[in-house]
């Protein structure tokens, strides 16, 4: 919890319990003895709310971060940095961070905020981007989605590019989500759609701040994904190993009100590919980035209850234009092989075919053979140590001498 605030009553808001309190960490102006009735609360309290925490932030805009990033040890409680403002996760002191409180800055500044976090830490956190309305209509389409019956088991994916789906598995042992991929123009969900469209503006006033380290352009389909409960999750993985261009992943949650002590959920990141970690609840209307690469390994935790989100890649676009080249001269050789292999097999077909051939008309003259012609053949080779040589002098090939011979010993000349 953050430092006391003097003009907060020690009180709850809602029914004036004095013990188990908890500030609400956005505006510090007021206090709950719980969840239900800061939920309850919420309501009444926004407007004040959001009017308090603009003040904050514009006061928080002109002060220096006086920690470097978020990182927090594997047991231990998140950094503080001067330019992040505080909010509640969970009661219980895991490894979180702390989340950019957005909402009062127009989408310029966001996207410089966030490109400064990814350059800095490798990831960044953004909540309240979207209206609670926004919000619940997104949510809708996404559990129309899920009750379609369209979505299916999560697959992983092999190979230099993300749309090799020959080289796609499903593993529910490590992922136990159901997916379902969307451009973001389909009418049927057309909340999805905005929300795709708004995150593509975002990310993609990213590049000036990026100094030409990359160049983001095109993405994904996005992966509307649900993790079912029953203790469903994904392990430890990265997105991108293999350099198939995508360059920066962007995760929105639509879960509210989530509990992470009772309904699990979290992402687990590993920032920097290390052993101390960073837990990120994946609680409604929070937008989390991250390079896609292997400075980032990351996993889903348990969750004991339905869980959503929707995923977009994006590309940077040196590395997708050399993962299409290297896909290109991979499907080359694999072609060229092919081609070597059918070669071979039409080779051999041939070669048979012929020896097939061959052995028909050998049998039909030898069968041709009359008596006389026999006795003749035989008193040839009587006697002679090696029958096949004479034969071979009289310009007869392999397979006729093979069945003259045979016949001959089956007829009782030799």
């Amino acid at each position: 919890m953050a430092a006391s605030n003097p003009e907060v009553t020690d009180v709850c808001a809602v029914c004036g319990a004095k013990s188990n309190l908890k500030r609400c960490s956005r505006c510090q102006g007021v206090m709950y003895c719980g969840r239900e009735h800061q939920s309850q609360h919420w309501k009444q309290h926004k407007k004040i709310c959001r009017a308090k925490l603009a003040a904050r932030t514009d006061e928080s805009d002109t002060q220096t971060a006086d920690e470097k990033g978020h990182r927090s040890q594997s047991r231990g409680q998140p950094s503080s940095t001067a330019d992040l403002l505080e909010r509640e996760f969970d009661e219980r002191p895991l490894n979180l961070i702390k989340p950019c409180q957005t909402w009062t800055k127009d989408l310029d500044d966001v996207a410089a905020h966030s490109a400064g976090k990814l350059r800095q830490d490798g990831f960044c956190v953004l909540d309240g981007l979207l209206d609670d309305d926004e919000i619940a209509r997104i949510l809708e389409d996404v559990r129309r989605v899920d009750g379609s019956g369209a979505m299916k088991s999560g697959e992983l994916a092999g190979g230099r590019a993300s749309s090799d789906d020959k080289e796609k598995v499903t593993k529910p042992t490590v992922r136990g989500d159901r997916i379902i991929w969307l451009q973001g123009s389909e009418p049927e969900y057309p909340n999805i759609g905005t929300l795709i469209n708004f995150i593509d503006t975002l990310v993609g006033k990213f590049n000036p701040y990026f100094e030409g380290e990359t160049v983001i352009k095109g993405r994904t389909k996005a992966q509307v994904a649900c993790y079912p409960g029953n203790g469903a999750g994904y392990i430890r993985h990265v997105d991108n190993p293999g350099k198939d261009g995508r360059r920066i992943t962007a995760l929105f949650y639509l879960n509210k009100q989530w509990d992470v002590q009772t309904q699990g959920g979290n992402l687990r990141l590993f920032p920097g590919d290390k052993d101390q970690y960073l837990d990120i609840t994946p609680l409604a209307n929070r937008l989390l980035l991250f390079w896609s690469d292997r400075r980032n390994p990351h996993e889903v935790q348990p969750a004991n209850d339905m869980r959503y989100a929707i995923t977009v890649w994006y590309y940077d676009a040196v590395e997708r234009e050399q993962a299409r080249m290297d896909k290109v001269h991979e499907d080359m050789a694999k072609i060229r092989g092919d081609i070597a292999l059918l070669e071979l097999e039409v080779a051999k077909a041939e070669k048979e075919r012929v020896a097939s051939e061959l052995d028909k008309k050998s049998k039909s003259a030898v069968e041709k053979l009359s008596d006389e012609e026999l006795q003749a053949f035989a008193c040839m080779v009587r006697g002679h140590p090696d029958p096949s040589a004479v034969l071979t002098e009289m310009g007869l090939i392999t397979s006729i001498q093979e069945l003259l011979l045979a016949t001959l010993k089956d007829k009782g000349l030799l």
